[in-house]
């Protein structure tokens, strides 16, 4: 049989008796004119023609292990009936691809090694880097200028192509020659997918795109991709890649197909009577107190319903604000841990992730000028990397602009600009972005920014401040269980009488909330995550007239006491009574739905309003005594006059101890002490 499409795909052919390639081809063209193919169905010819892509399954793959052998045979067939000779591309489909290739699928990059080369793999994750289109020059021929002598050479691996040194004749003078009929390019794009994990471990796969899927996906694309594992030598080391073979952008991390067998599991958790509770001792197992902001966190995770003509959900952002050592960053990391597209980035630390030479240095996306290809790459910045998911920010008061919040939060985009190489202009990288921003900075007393306070206010739904100014005697307590733990003197008690002690005092701190009962019940974290995951993608309750005429009669009150508040506030109930109604899947958002929604709002109100305006009562005098003296140390008689003319249970004598233990006051000497504040 003679192949008139063979050379599209083979570079040598050999005698056809001898070639495996050769014969192979045969038998697939055998299996396609035969009358029992069952593939004869997936030839549309014209279709394949017109996309150039055939798509089989992975069995049919696995019979002939060969992917230009499938795609030469398929190019003979067109030329038999067409007379048209057409490059085919063959795509390994996505279905049914882990029940007949079962040991293919890794979520996990660090089980791939050099051991699985040229095998068929399936991965996930979302796209973090793309760089600039190359042309790769496989085999490339030179002519000598004295005795024109033809000189083949081939790309070495760093895909530069380098130029003979001497021809035979010793002459050093050479041209290339491009159309030279057995010269070999090759398109090819590296990118770099991170993987799709819930931790602060996370790898980055660099994978390599060919022929018509080159610019297919764009940085913060969450991809599904097949492809074949190769080992590329870069700087004496062999680096793992993926030459990819087909890719599929997806919506979400897990499957339907895995979200729905859970769904009787789901339905049962979303009618827990004490739903919030279990949420809230399964995130925030190591967090005590502060129940209005765990519920806020746990609000913010579902986020509200998609708005309409879009698949995007309405986020609800969270500002936290607290001192130094309260505990935001754990609140952050504990959160974090649930939804696999989410990125704790701090404004000291950066990206905390392994492989951060991959991962733009900070908000905004990185354009880099690739000298070789003399084009552009992209590096993804945080807030792409998380679209379509949750952004954990530490440390914003490090950042004295804000400006990127407008942008992200109000625009749904950011963007930045670079000097163009070619040009004297600039080029500007806007990239579109839909993510919800879980914020937390430190209290800065010194800095009173009116501008500051206005972003704040305007792209985030919910404020907290984290204190840990509890009462007098729980401070005393917490304070006195946790100093036992580190001196000698209690040394022969036992440990577990300490913690059990420690956790009563925990208890009775976390005893007020108002939201939810505290409950010991806990559930698995995957179980918690597919529940969100699939709330946040299926469940999208809508107002019922009388929930939102409460709402709005609510705000209309709360704008006649005080003409400076924002459309935002009702725009923030609304999406609290939103994803109150969908973590309990909920058709509809309810009256008592947006009753609860408001509540909860007014609470959090009243606490910032006291927080605000009312400081600790001893704090309060002694910062007046300051401005009014000019001085910081005080005599004893005059700090008794003072606390006596306060209302307290104990004695002044006590009290005085109380303030000198917990380093608001210090004793200098018998008769003076200083106001630490």
């Amino acid at each position: 049989m003679r192949l008139n499409t063979y050379n599209l795909y083979f570079q040598e052919c050999e005698t056809p008796s001898f070639n495996e390639d050769f014969l192979k081809i045969e038998k697939i063209i055998k299996y396609f004119e035969s009358e029992n193919n069952k593939d004869e169905k997936n030839l549309d010819f014209e279709n394949i023609i017109q996309t150039q892509n055939y798509v089989c399954s992975y069995e049919f793959y696995n019979k002939y292990k060969s992917l230009k052998c499938i795609s030469c045979a398929i190019s003979e067939i067109i030329f038999k009936r067409t007379n048209l000779c057409v490059f085919i591309y063959t795509r390994i489909q996505f279905e049914n691809f882990e029940e007949e290739n079962k040991s293919s699928s890794f979520e996990t990059f660090d089980s791939i090694s050099c051991d699985m080369i040229n095998s068929i793999i399936k991965i996930k994750g979302t796209v973090c880097f793309i760089g600039a289109p190359c042309v790769e020059n496989f085999v490339g021929f030179f002519e000598c200028s004295k005795c024109h002598n033809k000189i083949s050479t081939r790309s070495k691996t760093e895909k530069i192509f380098k130029i003979p040194k001497t021809c035979p004749c010793k002459s050093k003078t050479l041209s290339f020659l491009p159309i030279h009929p057995e010269t070999s390019f090759c398109d090819f794009q590296e990118i770099q997918v991170l993987e799709y994990l819930c931790g602060n471990k996370q790898n980055v796969l660099a994978v390599i795109l060919n022929k018509n899927l080159i610019n297919y996906v764009k940085v913060g694309d969450t991809v599904e991709i097949i492809g074949m594992v190769m080992a590329t030598l870069v700087n004496d080391e062999y680096l793992v890649k993926i030459n990819a073979n087909n890719i599929k952008l997806l919506t979400t991390h897990i499957s339907c197909r895995e979200l729905n067998e859970n769904v009787d599991s789901f339905l049962e958790l979303s009618q827990h009577p004490n739903l919030l509770g279990v949420l809230i001792s399964t995130i925030f197992e190591n967090v005590h107190g502060q129940d209005l902001l765990k519920v806020g966190m746990i609000l913010s995770l579902f986020g509200g319903s998609k708005e309409k003509d879009s698949d995007e959900i309405a986020p609800i952002n969270v500002y936290i604000s607290g001192d130094i050592g309260t505990g935001k960053t754990n609140v952050l990391n504990s959160a974090k841990r649930i939804l696999p597209k989410s990125t704790y980035f701090s404004f000291k630390e950066g990206i905390k992730n392994n492989n951060t030479k991959y991962l733009a240095s900070g908000i905004n996306n990185k354009i880099i000028y690739n000298k070789i290809s003399e084009g552009y790459a992209v590096q993804a910045g945080v807030f792409v990397l998380n679209n379509g998911g949750v952004c954990f920010i530490d440390d914003l008061h490090e950042r004295r602009s804000l400006d990127f919040l407008f942008d992200v939060v109000l625009k749904n985009s950011i963007s930045n600009t670079e000097k163009n190489f070619y040009q004297n202009d600039m080029i500007k990288c806007n990239l579109h972005v839909n993510c919800t921003v879980i914020a937390a900075a430190t209290n800065n007393k010194k800095e009173n920014d009116v501008i500051r306070e206005s972003v704040i206010n305007n792209c985030f739904d919910l404020h907290f401040k984290i204190t840990d100014k509890f009462s007098i005697k729980k401070d005393y307590q917490i304070s006195g269980e946790l100093l036992k733990k580190r001196t000698k003197f209690y040394e022969s008690e036992t440990s577990t009488n300490m913690s059990s002690r420690l956790q009563n005092v925990m208890k009775n701190i976390k005893a007020d909330c108002l939201f939810y009962e505290e409950t010991e019940e806990r559930k698995s974290v995957d179980l918690i995550r597919r529940f969100i995951m699939f709330s946040r993608r299926e469940i999208n309750p809508n107002l019922t007239k009388n929930a939102e005429e409460y709402i709005k009669s609510y705000y209309l009150e709360q704008k006649t006491r005080n003409q400076e508040i924002s459309s935002k506030v009702y725009e923030s109930i609304v999406k609290i009574s939103e994803a109150y109604s969908k973590m309990r899947w909920k058709k509809v958002v309810e009256e008592e739905d947006a009753k609860w929604a408001v509540k909860y709002y007014k609470k959090i109100m009243e606490q910032k309003i006291k927080t605000k305006e009312k400081k600790n009562g001893v704090e309060r005098v002694l910062s007046e005594f300051i401005s009014e003296n000019g001085r910081k140390i005080l005599y004893k008689e005059e700090l008794c006059e003072i606390i006596g003319k306060m209302k307290i249970k104990q004695s002044v004598a006590e009290y005085i101890e109380v303030l000198n233990y917990k380093g608001i006051v210090v004793k200098k000497n018998t008769n003076e002490y200083l106001i630490n504040l």
